[in-house]
């Protein structure tokens, strides 16, 4: 068995080496030892976490890919950027290394001055990108008045109509990003119907951020779905991604809360579109050790309990902190993986982006506890820490090396192929997601476009897999060769 993981592991050159001639010297083995070190690190990480691997959704790591680039230049954006234009490159499904290009175009700013203090220090940016719809972008913490906005983890009531969340009661989220959010809701609506306008069509709705900025980005999606006039700008799907957010409902009564939310979703989704019923997706991702997504919620209750007995105000924070939920999905990256927490093996059911319920709560939850923070330091064999892990810079890459190793070898159970530039220009193949409600019946038909051309390009992708299949075989043959003479 160990014989047939060493091509993989020592270098391809190694497996494929031909028999030397009877008068041709021997050449040494040359162990490429960086390969070894990577495939144990995985090892690792897959002992060290029992996750399934998000490995059929390349649409939604495309996706998370460009709002993580966009999460990153929203720290820097100013007026003078208004309009211009960014490309980037998302790899095809297969073996071709094929890249589709596209292109987003800042449309809104919102710049945070020195001057604006604790009112207002907010900074977005509303970005159209080809294919995606509108990405609303807020910047994560980069001032004192943002870390005060943190701090303030008071639970104050979302604002909602009266049948949002059904008979369930309210819902309650950190004080600090609401308030926050709300200054800038009448903005982003604004911006996103010019662009319908302009476009002439309903576009998907994104909301996006990093850090502080998630947090900001989960507010304001949660008062966007609970207000009837703001959800119907969801009417062509769209919903919510994060890169190392804070926990932002809070409840004593979790059980309830998901009633609650669950409620909401449905709410907001007929609201949004009576007859198309829109899938909304409710994303967030967690980088290895990064501590900010541990800070609210019951992971750091040693840390706090430990506090307790130096600062007694600590005990009232603990309280509150620890009755803070996940909303949404949430995602770990860990290894060389994108890992989703499930319950029951129902991971296919969670990692496609629903509201979430107390089950899967409590499952990442669990997953978030202090005490993993050191499998992850085992699983990077050392190469982690918390601000390295929470650096916006650091989500980018681990995303996009997952995305380019998911696209180069994309799993066989569901072949939900994007569009080659040949077969369907359109850039909104790129990013069908499982949980879009005609993602099936488009995979039925070849595609996203229904080309026959893409189904085409389908089945090259399985007879490309199997030669691959054929290749490691003679590999594995030529490695227990080596080893036996």
């Amino acid at each position: 068995m160990f014989s047939a993981l060493l091509p993989s592991a020592l270098g391809a050159s190694w497996g494929n080496r031909a028999a030397p001639a009877a008068d041709a010297p021997e050449e040494p083995t040359v162990v490429n030892w960086s390969r070894v070190s990577s495939y144990l690190s995985q090892v690792a990480a897959d002992a060290a976490f029992d996750l399934p691997a998000l490995e059929e959704d390349l649409g939604l790591i495309r996706a998370s890919f460009i709002l993580a680039q966009l999460s990153q230049q929203v720290y820097k954006i100013t007026a003078a950027d208004l309009e211009s234009v960014t490309q980037f490159e998302l790899p095809l499904a297969g073996p071709l290394n094929e890249v589709a290009v596209v292109a987003a175009r800042l449309v809104h700013v919102r710049q945070a001055a020195a001057d604006q203090g604790l009112q207002s220090p907010q900074q977005f940016g509303v970005w159209h990108v080809d294919g995606l719809g509108l990405a609303v972008v807020f910047r994560g913490t980069a001032s004192q008045e943002d870390v005060l906005i943190d701090a303030n983890i008071t639970p104050v009531p979302l604002v909602a109509n009266e049948r949002a969340t059904g008979n369930h009661g309210a819902i309650n989220v950190h004080k600090g990003f609401y308030e926050g959010a709300k200054q800038q809701i009448d903005a982003i609506v604004a911006a996103v119907r010019g662009q319908d306008r302009r476009a002439r069509r309903r576009l998907p709705v994104w909301i996006s951020g990093h850090s502080l900025g998630g947090g900001y980005a989960n507010c304001v999606m949660l008062h966007m779905l609970a207000n009837r006039e703001i959800a119907e700008l969801f009417a062509a799907g769209g919903g919510s991604v994060t890169f190392g957010a804070p926990m932002v409902i809070h409840s004593q009564h979790p059980d309830a809360l998901y009633e609650r939310l669950t409620s909401l979703e449905a709410f907001a989704e007929r609201q949004a579109g009576r007859r198309s019923r829109p899938r909304l997706h409710f994303h967030n991702f967690v980088n290895n050790a990064d501590v900010v997504p541990r800070l609210l919620g019951r992971s750091l209750d040693s840390v706090h309990s430990m506090m307790e007995y130096y600062v007694p105000y600590m005990q009232s924070v603990q309280h509150t902190a620890r009755n803070y939920h996940p909303f949404g999905a949430y995602h770990m990256i860990l290894g060389d993986k994108i890992r989703t927490p499930a319950y029951d093996g129902a991971s296919a059911h969670l990692s496609r982006g629903r509201i979430g319920n107390f089950e899967h709560a409590e499952e990442v939850k669990r997953h978030l506890e202090v005490t993993r923070l050191w499998r992850s330091l085992y699983a990077s064999g050392g190469r982690t820490g918390g601000y390295m892990d929470h650096s916006i810079a650091a989500y980018k890459q681990r995303v996009g090396a997952y995305m380019h190793a998911l696209a180069l070898d994309p799993p066989q159970s569901r072949l939900l192929r994007s569009p080659s530039r040949a077969s369907a220009p359109n850039p909104a193949g790129l990013f069908v997601m499982l949980s879009d409600p005609h993602a099936a019946q488009q995979h039925s038909r070849g595609g996203p476009s229904g080309n026959p051309r893409l189904l085409a390009d389908q089945v090259g992708t399985l007879v490309g897999t199997a030669a691959a299949g054929v290749g490691v075989l003679i590999a594995t043959k030529g490695a227990q060769f080596c080893l036996s003479s």
